[in-house]
């Protein structure tokens, strides 16, 4: 338990966290938020497996002060984080908080300084969001094209459940 701190970060949360939990640091509660548009639109649950699927060949790394809103708090930066060919949302997953701890780290003397300087996300309509994803949404279709069914398993990979297909009456995990 902490009884004194300015500055929290959190990590891949599947929650909001309470408007106590948020009120009880200073300088709030940083967080990220990875999807292939700018906050608000991409805001919502799966960002980084949405944008895989979508064929995106990056995220922006939305940092952002957490808010009793879902994804909808100021922002502290935005970076540009590159999806590779070869990158899975384990992978994706990592280099975003490989970028979220490098991003501290850079600017850790603006965080030293008792002072957070962030910044309204703009435009404040409802934006597009995201839906949770579910194990029905691993389904593979035959008729898609190869590089949809190889961004569709990257996406889906573990620690997901996992991309699956049915040959006749069978279904079968896709890897």
């Amino acid at each position: 338990r902490v009884e004194h701190a300015d500055l929290a970060f959190c990590v891949g949360w599947n929650r909001l966290i309470p408007p106590w939990m948020l009120a009880r640091y200073r300088l709030g509660v940083l967080g990220i938020h990875a999807v292939n548009s700018f906050l608000p639109n991409g805001c919502g649950r799966s960002p980084i497996n949405w944008s895989i699927i979508e064929g995106a060949d990056h995220v922006n790394l939305h940092i952002l002060r957490l808010s009793e809103l879902a994804d909808r708090g100021d922002l502290w930066g935005v970076l540009r984080v590159p999806i590779n060919p070869q990158d899975t949302i384990d992978t994706m997953q990592s280099k975003c908080v490989v970028e979220f701890v490098l991003e501290i780290k850079r600017r850790l003397d603006e965080l030293r300084s008792g002072e957070l300087r962030t910044m309204p996300q703009g435009y404040r309509g409802d934006g597009t969001a995201l839906r949770k994803r579910t194990p029905r949404d691993g389904r593979i279709r035959w008729w898609w094209s190869v590089r949809r069914v190889c961004d569709a398993v990257r996406a889906q990979c573990l620690p997901y459940p996992g991309a699956w297909a049915v040959h006749g009456l069978q279904e079968f995990a896709v890897q």
